[in-house]
């Protein structure tokens, strides 16, 4: 059976980005998704932060810089990368969190969980599952059933079934007080995660945008 290895790299943004890193990091983006880039600034900078976080956990796929100008944002469907690996963002209080996988589809969910530790059904699975499927959150999340995990598989992945397909998730690992659920459309042979300062994250990626632009 196919195996996929799935990355997941979180950054903790509590307060909005500095103005002049914002307007940095939307010049980078494609046209049609900067023009749609409104609401309140700290929102902005979670989606600002969530690209560049895909962009680096691209590159370490492809091994290679990938720019926000590559990525797809469609007004229906989920984003992706022409000719590179599905990815998916998602953000939480001040956590941002990307995941890419190496082979097929993968949706990624991460909800703040005060007291709703060892929720049976976890609304995070739920919308993992449609994310991955790439149909958005409008459609019903209780259309998502998960399926019994195989006996004495001994697997910390089990599936889920929606719209009459087969998908796998894992609940990773999640900063304290959240929980998160990635959903794969290939079982996960390798769930890795790691977290990075969001300056860091943000910097080395305008960092090269400006390196680039002196060598043009």
């Amino acid at each position: 059976m196919d195996m996929n290895r799935v990355i997941l790299t979180y950054s903790y943004l509590p307060r909005r980005l500095p103005a002049a890193r914002r307007a940095a990091l939307a010049a980078l983006l494609p046209y049609g998704r900067r023009l749609r880039l409104r609401g309140a600034l700290h929102g902005q900078s979670q989606t600002l932060l969530g690209i560049a976080l895909a962009c680096r956990a691209l590159g370490r796929v492809a091994r290679r810089r990938v720019w926000p100008a590559e990525l797809r944002f469609p007004t229906r469907g989920k984003p992706y990368a022409p000719l590179l690996p599905a990815f998916n963002i998602a953000h939480a209080g001040a956590w941002v969190v990307c995941a890419v996988a190496e082979r097929g589809d993968v949706g990624v969910d991460i909800e703040s969980t005060p007291g709703a530790i060892g929720a049976p059904m976890p609304w995070t699975l739920r919308e993992a599952t449609l994310k991955a499927a790439g149909v958005g959150l409008t459609h019903k999340a209780q259309s998502v059933r998960v399926a019994p995990a195989a006996a004495g598989s001994g697997s910390a992945e089990q599936r889920v079934e929606y719209q009459g397909r087969h998908w796998y998730w894992r609940a990773a690992p999640a900063p304290a007080a959240t929980a998160v659920h990635v959903v794969a459309s290939l079982p996960m042979r390798r769930l890795r995660s790691s977290t990075l300062p969001a300056r860091q994250v943000v910097d080395e990626l305008l960092r090269a945008a400006r390196a680039l632009r002196a060598a043009s």
